[in-house]
């Protein structure tokens, strides 16, 4: 009778696995490969809670040993939940290591790691949105780091390469891999070496200096590029417009710098206050009078040569 995708079913695959794949069996990744079809297969049937199709009747269908089938889909089952397992884990330390960044503000949307809810701040006297801080809202998939996240801006910013909706045309939350089409490097897009904290650099970077070959809005384009004290004064406005979503008690940076180590007071007057004794390196107390005779060949003279 076909296997049908309830928890029941589900709890015998994982037992199954436990009885067939252990370190001497002879399972191999062929198996697997011959029936990726049929795994498919089993993703959809999960997903719809239906009877597996007729093509888990391995008996059947194929010479193979039916639990060569199960063996296969169960151990995608336990990829995908490992993968998902994975893509959290690093998320936290990611959000871990920015939460000591002063640019970056970060809380989770209902607790969930993988969607993030951020205040990104410009601290550059250079950017014409120097002072603001913007609303932000950053996605993930359980494939991540493998696929890019989504990053979006909650509030309007007039700007070349951000849509009417927020997200930004930028490179590195792009797909991985060459694009023939748009010219773009892969290594100008994403990568698993990429991460959360280079998209929001990135971002802030193409804050401060907009790609206006290939412009999101055309308008804003043009005004960065043809009157751009227009364009500056409009960002200066929108500046001022985000500070009313600075949370209450939270402190904007003015600098990045961090400060310098705070120095003892005393440190200058202990050393100047030293005594000749502590400063005595243990040379010779010979005084001024006391001065050694050499001879032409620089050995030193005793009273009985002069003798």
């Amino acid at each position: 009778m076909p296997l049908e995708s309830n928890g029941s079913d589900l709890t015998a695959l994982s037992r199954l696995v436990e009885a067939c794949v252990r370190p001497g069996t002879r399972r191999t990744q062929s198996h697997a490969t011959l029936h990726r079809t049929s795994v498919d297969g089993l993703d959809a049937s999960l997903a719809s809670q239906e009877p597996l199709p007729p093509v888990y009747y391995p008996l059947v269908t194929t010479p193979l040993p039916s639990d060569y089938t199960i063996v296969a889909a169960t151990l995608k089952i336990m990829a995908s939940s490992r993968l998902a397992g994975g893509a959290k884990h690093r998320l936290m330390m990611e959000m871990q290591d920015l939460s000591k960044e002063k640019w970056v503000n970060i809380d989770l949307v209902n607790d969930n790691i993988l969607r993030w809810r951020l205040g990104l701040i410009v601290v550059n006297p250079d950017s014409a949105f120097n002072g603001g801080y913007f609303k932000a809202e950053m996605t993930f998939t359980e494939e991540y780091p493998y696929q890019p996240p989504t990053f979006r801006f909650l509030v309007p910013i007039y700007h070349p390469n951000i849509y009417p909706d927020g997200k930004l045309c930028i490179s590195i939350l792009h797909t991985p891999g060459e694009d023939i089409t748009s010219g773009e490097q892969a290594s100008e897009r994403w990568s698993p070496l990429q991460g959360v904290e280079s998209v929001l650099r990135s971002v802030l970077l193409l804050l401060d200096d907009p790609e206006i070959n290939s412009p999101a809005n055309v308008d804003a384009g043009v005004m960065y590029r043809d009157k751009r004290d227009t364009y500056n004064q409009r960002a200066r406005e929108i500046v001022d417009k985000s500070k009313q979503d600075i949370p209450e008690g939270f402190e904007m940076p003015t600098t990045l710098e961090p400060p310098p180590p705070p120095k003892s007071a005393d440190d200058d007057a202990a050393f100047w206050d030293e005594s000749d004794e502590e400063l005595d390196f243990g040379g010779s107390d010979t005084g001024d009078d006391e001065t050694a005779e050499f001879d032409d060949d620089g050995e030193e003279q005793s009273d009985d040569d002069d003798a």
